[in-house]
């Protein structure tokens, strides 16, 4: 949910990323990890993703997600699951939309490895996995000076 005072990700749109602020990500960022780990009790959850953010060059706002051609799935590739890859989007999505309404999302999260556990991997793991990815591309963005 939005704060009332903020444009939402559709009101951006109408705004265009010159009024909303610049394009987000401005250039690709390669080699990021994101995860969520929480493996006590139940139910359990992991999720551990390797991926690049890129910019779309589209001219809605908004976030897509798509599989590297050579996706590594550990431990093994039968445990791949396309709505992993959707969970993980939408929760990058979420959390652009809750904490930085003041960006305009072009962003392309291309996935280059998921690591998968055979129980406790769910859709639940990977879109919290997405939020978390975002504060990883803020951190490196900041650690970047080309990025100031």
């Amino acid at each position: 949910m939005t704060d009332p005072g903020r444009p939402a990700m559709a009101d951006s749109a109408a705004l265009g990323p010159d009024a909303a602020g610049a394009r987000f990500p401005a250039r690709a960022v390669h080699g990021l990890r994101a995860t969520y780990i929480k493996q006590r009790g139940c139910p359990s959850y992991f999720a551990y993703v390797v991926f690049s953010a890129e910019p779309r060059h589209a001219a809605e706002p908004g976030v897509e997600a798509r599989a590297d051609t050579g996706i590594a799935v550990l431990p093994h590739a039968d445990l791949w699951a396309p709505e992993y890859l959707d969970a993980f989007r939408r929760g990058f999505a979420e959390a652009l939309e809750e904490d930085h309404p003041e960006l305009w999302p072009d962003v392309l999260l291309v996935v280059t490895e998921m690591r998968i556990h055979e129980v406790d991997s769910n859709e639940p793991a990977f879109r919290l996995a997405g939020k978390s990815a975002l504060r990883v591309l803020l951190a490196r963005m900041a650690e970047e000076p080309d990025f100031g």
